[in-house]
């Protein structure tokens, strides 16, 4: 249940993000030659921090679903157990490194709180913030992959 309202909350709001990304460059291209159009030199900030911000909201769903690099072929030569213990140990280390890069990231947002950015002048603490928030994100899926697999590894045995 909850899942699905992160998995709808997240989609949406990527796939939002990332259409205006793409309308923006759009509009920031075609603004170029006509001269009757204001050039749009902000585009091209904006649609780069918009696209990086829908990246990070989308990986934990990405993770869930297996879309991540993996080595499948090494995991289905091993028994059923190994396996499961195999992702257990693989999502734990990919919990710290997500974890550290999540306290770093708000630690990097808050420190730029007073950088403005180039074009927008908007603060560069607000497209930073989308390090911590996907990391986040990223953390609870795999504890709810790792409770999935101490799941199914009881029910096997």
């Amino acid at each position: 249940m909850i899942r699905k309202i992160i998995d709808r909350i997240s989609i949406t709001i990527t796939v939002t993000l990332f259409s205006l990304g793409i309308l923006f460059t759009i509009l920031g291209t075609i603004s170029r030659p006509l001269n009757f159009i204001p050039t749009l030199t902000w585009a091209s900030e904006l649609t780069t921090f918009l696209i990086v911000i829908s990246i990070f909201l989308v990986v934990g769903v990405g993770v869930r679903k297996g879309i991540q690099i993996s080595f499948p072929l090494f995991l289905e030569k091993l028994p059923f157990v190994w396996k499961h213990v195999f992702d257990i140990f693989n999502n734990i280390l990919v919990i710290s490194f997500f974890s550290i890069m999540g306290y770093y990231g708000v630690i990097m947002a808050q420190s730029n709180a007073t950088q403005l950015s180039p074009v927008l002048q908007i603060p560069m603490e607000y497209p930073f913030w989308a390090l911590p928030i996907g990391s986040f994100l990223i953390v609870i899926e795999l504890i709810l992959i790792i409770i999935e697999d101490i799941f199914k590894l009881t029910i096997k045995n």
